[in-house]
């Protein structure tokens, strides 16, 4: 008996250094959409933040998307206003009803896209109908 003593001892260092690093693990699987938000006292960059918008969008976490995305682009970072645009013009035709479709808040991101030297985005900005032709009037 005395030789199984030890042994029980050694196991149970074994399980608990186990679950010790069973535990850090899930800590570390938790999303990083989850883990930090725009006001958290860590600054990121806004190419950084575009980076948490993009996990939110894998992770479907639909309200961190568009707050990445907004504090990014808010920042100026081209990639994250032209996807905001997309993401508000597109809506409901891309994320269901998760993400509610905003044409104004679209065309003013594409817009800035667009003076920011994307390409892509004054077309998008400006498609659609003018104003009394069944186009959204924007304030």
């Amino acid at each position: 008996m005395k030789t199984l003593f030890p042994t029980m001892r050694v196991r149970m260092k074994h399980a608990a250094f186990g679950l010790a690093m069973l535990a850090a693990c899930l800590a570390a699987a938790l999303p990083l959409s989850a883990q930090a938000r725009p006001d958290a006292s860590v600054t990121l960059s806004p190419a950084q933040q575009y980076g948490m918008a993009l996990e939110a969008q894998t992770e479907e976490d639909y309200p961190a998307l568009l707050r990445w995305l907004r504090a990014s682009a808010g920042a100026g970072h081209l990639p994250a206003q032209e996807m905001l645009g997309v993401v508000l013009l597109g809506g409901p035709s891309l994320y269901g009803q998760k993400i509610a479709t905003d044409p104004c808040e679209a065309r003013y991101w594409l817009r800035q896209a667009a003076a920011n030297g994307g390409s892509a985005s004054l077309p998008r900005a400006l498609a659609g109908r003018p104003h009394g032709q069944g186009g959204v009037v924007c304030p």
